[in-house]
């Protein structure tokens, strides 16, 4: 056998290369897909010139979570929620003046379109497209709104 030179080995080499690469990002999918590790990914996203806080985490179609209060947070949904993480991108909100959301001084900022305009601010900052809405409480009358 004649060893391989110039073009012909970096094209040897090239073809390595991808074929191991194809197959590393196979095995992490299927690891990905069979994984009992949830990463949890979190932060603010500007919506509506209000700073709101998010915590996601699942897999599967996104399904938004909105809490009650006004004033409440959405830690009270863990852990009961959690198990549907399963079949589902969990994403948590705390509503503006909530929790770690934003806290405004104008009063007359705290309205149900505002708090709609949030959500959709949320959706589309984190690409989501469509999503299926639980809310609990008054997070009921954001979701129906």
């Amino acid at each position: 056998m004649k060893p391989l030179t110039g073009f012909t080995a970096l094209a040897t080499l090239m073809v390595l290369f991808a074929s191991t690469a194809a197959l590393a990002q196979s095995a992490q999918h299927l690891a990905d897909a069979n994984s009992a590790v949830y990463p949890e990914q979190s932060g603010y996203v500007l919506a509506n010139g209000v700073f709101i806080y998010y915590t996601s985490f699942g897999k599967g179609d996104p399904l938004v979570v909105v809490h009650g209060g006004p004033g409440a947070d959405h830690t009270y949904f863990l852990p009961y929620l959690a198990p549907l993480a399963r079949t589902h991108r969990l994403i948590f909100i705390d509503e503006r003046g909530s929790g770690r959301s934003q806290k405004l001084q104008d009063v007359s900022q705290y309205t149900v379109e505002n708090m709609v305009e949030d959500l959709e601010g949320v959706r589309v900052a984190l690409n989501l497209g469509k999503i299926s809405l639980l809310g609990h409480s008054y997070g009921g009358v954001l979701a129906q709104a």
